[in-house]
C-alpha cells in the first residue's frame, strides 16, 4: 500500500484551476520532489496531505477527488482524526514559517509542547544541535534577527523533532544562494530525516535535489508529469527541465 496517493485530484482556487486529474502514488522510504514555476500550484501537494489549512469556503475552493494516508481519505477523516496524522508530518515552508513573537527555542520545541511530549528541553537542544544553530542564536533569539539560511534550518528543526512520519517540504531553498541552499538539502534529504516514510518536496528548482532524490516530478499547466530519477530527468527535453538542469554536474 502506498504511503501516500492523489486519486484524479481536481483543485480549483478563485475560479483558477491548479490541479487537473492529477493520480499519483508515493512510496514506503521515497524521498520525491515535484517541481514547477512559481506560482503553479504545487505547494497544493503538501496542503492537501494537511486538509487544507487556511482554506475556506469563502475563498471559493472545489475539489475533485481524493486524497489518501495508507488508505485513509483526508476528506473523510473526522477533525480528531485529521489533527492525529497531522502529528505524524513535519512541515518545512519557505523562509521558515516561524512564529516571530517566539525565539528559537519556542519555536522548535512547539510541536513536542502542542503534543504533550515529555523531555522538550533535551529534544530541542539535540534538533537544534544537528541542524547547526548554535547556542548563541537559540535562546531569546527571534526569528527577525536571523538570516535567510539559519531561518530555514531552525524550520526544519521545527519539522524534524517529533521525529515525524512524513515529512513535508514546501520551496524551502527560495533566497538561498547556492552555499546554503547545498547545506539545506542535505539536512532535509540526510541522516536527520531518515526515518520518515515518505520525503516530500516542493521546488522551484530541481537542480539542488540532482542525486539526492529517489525521483522527480513537474507540474505544468495543471499536469503532473513523471520526470524518472536523477539520471532520466537529465535526458529529459521539457523546456523547464532543461533550463533548469544547466550547470548540473555528473555524479563521478
Amino acid at each position: 500500500m502506498p504511503v501516500v496517493e492523489f486519486k484524479e485530484v481536481t483543485l480549483e482556487v478563485e475560479g483558477r484551476r491548479y490541479l487537473d486529474q492529477i493520480t499519483c502514488t508515493f512510496q514506503q522510504g521515497e524521498t520525491v520532489v515535484i517541481g514547477g514555476a512559481p506560482g503553479c500550484g504545487k505547494s497544493f501537494f503538501p496542503r492537501l496531505l494537511l486538509g487544507l489549512p487556511g482554506l475556506q469556503e469563502s475563498d471559493r475552493v472545489r475539489l475533485w477527488g481524493d486524497v489518501q494516508v495508507e488508505g485513509n481519505s483526508i476528506f473523510s477523516m473526522s477533525r480528531e482524526a485529521l489533527l492525529r496524522l497531522r502529528r505524524q508530518m513535519g512541515v518545512v515552508m519557505a523562509g521558515g514559517g516561524l512564529i516571530d513573537n517566539m525565539d528559537v527555542e519556542r519555536n522548535v520545541s512547539l510541536p513536542l509542547s502542542y503534543h504533550g511530549i515529555n523531555d522538550v528541553k533535551s529534544r530541542c537542544s539535540e534538533v537544534l544541535d544537528a541542524v547547526g544553530i548554535p547556542h548563541a542564536r537559540r535562546k531569546g533569539i527571534r526569528p527577525v534577527t536571523l538570516n535567510s539560511e539559519e531561518r530555514i534550518r531552525v524550520g526544519i528543526g521545527r519539522a524534524v523533532v517529533t521525529a515525524p512520519r512524513i515529512l513535508l517540504v514546501d520551496d524551502a531553498l527560495v533566497g538561498l544562494d547556492q552555499r546554503a541552499s547545498d547545506q539545506v538539502v542535505e539536512l532535509i534529504c540526510g541522516s536527520q530525516t531518515r526515518d520518515a516514510a515518505l520525503r516530500l518536496i516542493t521546488a522551484s528548482r530541481l537542480a539542488p535535489f540532482m542525486w539526492k532524490a529517489d525521483r522527480f516530478l513537474l507540474l505544468d499547466e495543471c499536469k503532473l508529469i513523471d520526470l524518472g530519477a536523477s539520471s532520466e530527468v537529465l535526458e529529459h527535453a521539457h523546456p523547464l527541465v532543461m533550463k533548469d538542469r544547466e550547470g548540473v554536474d555528473l555524479p563521478l
